[in-house]
C-alpha cells in the first residue's frame, strides 16, 4: 500500500520540535509498517520566514524524514482577473459589496495544486500509483494515533475521511452540508480533483452566487473556502464504483488546531520561545457534541483509533455491492 501525505500551511508550529514529535508519534501505525510505502511531501508558506530561519525548515524536514520539502516564499492571494469579471475581495463579502468570482482559499489551494504536481512526480518516480492521499495542514494536533494499516488496506472506495462533517458518520455526497478543508483522507482517483480543483475553478471565476444546480450544495455556506472542495468534487467526473461518502478521520476526534501567537514575520523562530497552544474553542476541530479536549499537548502517547467496522472491505459485504453504509452515529 501507497500513502502520499501532502502537509501544507503556515511554516511557524511545525519548527516546533515537540510538534514534529506529535506528528511522528500519530503517523507512527503507518510508518512503523514495511508493507506501507509512507511519504511525507511538506508544501510550506514562507512568506513571513526570515532568511535565518529556513534552517529551521531544514531540520523538521529531515525530523520527519519528508520525501520533500517545498517552501513558497512568494503567493498570491488571489489569481488573475477574469476578462470582464470583477474578483471578490473577501472585505467586500461581508459588506455585500457587488463582485462576480469568488477568491476565499486562493492562497492555500495553490499549494494544494503543487502538491499534487508532486505527487505525480513521485507516482512517475516509482512507476506505481499512490492508493491513498492525505491531506492536512501545518497546525493539527491529533487525538488519537491513526489506525492501524491493516486497516488502511481493507478501505472501502469512495469516503473521503475529513476533520469535520455533519454530525452523522456515513453521508453521502449529495447530503454532505460541510467537508472541512483542514485535512481529509483522499482515495487516489478523487485526489485531484479535491487537490487541484479549488485552485483551478477560483482562476477560471467562482460565481459570487450559486447557479441553480450549485443551490443545494452548501446551504448558508457558498462563501467559505471549505464549500471550493465539495464543489470541486462535485462538478468532475469521479472514477468510483458507488456513491461518493464522507466521515470523520477517527483519529481526529478531539482534536486541536494549534498556535504560537499572532503570525508574522519571525513566527517560526517564536514559536521555539513561546511554544504551542490550543486555539479558542471557536477554531477547534471539535464538533459541537464532542467533549473538550483533554490530555497532555502534544502528547506522544496516543491512543489508538479504528475504522469503524462499515467502512472496511469484507465486514458488510451487502454494503459494497450498494456503495452506501449505514452507521449510527456514537458519542465520542
Amino acid at each position: 500500500m501507497r500513502v502520499a501525505v501532502c502537509l501544507s500551511g503556515y511554516a511557524d508550529v511545525i519548527a516546533l520540535p515537540a510538534y514534529q514529535r506529535h506528528l511522528l508519534a500519530a503517523f507512527m501505525p503507518l510508518r512503523s509498517d514495511a508493507s506501507v510505502t509512507f511519504e511525507l511531501l511538506l508544501h510550506l508558506d514562507g512568506t513571513l520566514l526570515h532568511e535565518s530561519e529556513k534552517h529551521l525548515l531544514l531540520k523538521a524536514s529531515q525530523t520527519l524524514d519528508a520525501a520533500e520539502l517545498k517552501v513558497y516564499n512568494s503567493t498570491p492571494t488571489r489569481p488573475n482577473p477574469v476578462p470582464g469579471r470583477v474578483m471578490c475581495r473577501p472585505d467586500q463579502l461581508s459588506k455585500k459589496v457587488a463582485c462576480d468570482c469568488l477568491t476565499v482559499g486562493y492562497i492555500q489551494n495553490v499549494k494544494l495544486r503543487g502538491c499534487l504536481a508532486s505527487i505525480k512526480a513521485r507516482e512517475a518516480a516509482m512507476s506505481a500509483p499512490f492508493d491513498l492521499v492525505v491531506r492536512m495542514r501545518s497546525d493539527i494536533e491529533f487525538g488519537f494515533s491513526v489506525p492501524a494499516a491493516a486497516q488502511w488496506a481493507r478501505l472501502r472506495e469512495g469516503i473521503v475521511w475529513a476533520g469535520m462533517v455533519e454530525p452523522r458518520s456515513l453521508l453521502g455526497l449529495e447530503e454532505v452540508g460541510l467537508i472541512d478543508d483542514q485535512f481529509a483522507v483522499l482515495p487516489r482517483a478523487i485526489a485531484a480533483a479535491y487537490l487541484s480543483g479549488p485552485a483551478d475553478d477560483i482562476e477560471a471565476c467562482v460565481p459570487a452566487q450559486p447557479n441553480r444546480t450549485e443551490q443545494g450544495w452548501c446551504p448558508g455556506r457558498w462563501h467559505w473556502a471549505e464549500c471550493r472542495f465539495l464543489r470541486a468534487l462535485r462538478q468532475r467526473a469521479l472514477s468510483l464504483p458507488g456513491p461518493l461518502l464522507a466521515a470523520q478521520f477517527p483519529a481526529l476526534r478531539n482534536a486541536s488546531m494549534l498556535t504560537c501567537g499572532e503570525r508574522r514575520r519571525g513566527s517560526a523562530a517564536g514559536c521555539l520561545t513561546t511554544g504551542a497552544r490550543r486555539r479558542s474553542e471557536g477554531n477547534t476541530m471539535r464538533l459541537r457534541h464532542v467533549r473538550a479536549v483533554a490530555g497532555t499537548l502534544l502528547s506522544e502517547r496516543l491512543p489508538p483509533s479504528h475504522f469503524p467496522p462499515e467502512a472496511l472491505v469484507g465486514k458488510h459485504p451487502a454494503t459494497r455491492t450498494t456503495g452506501r453504509a449505514h452507521t449510527k452515529q456514537k458519542e465520542l
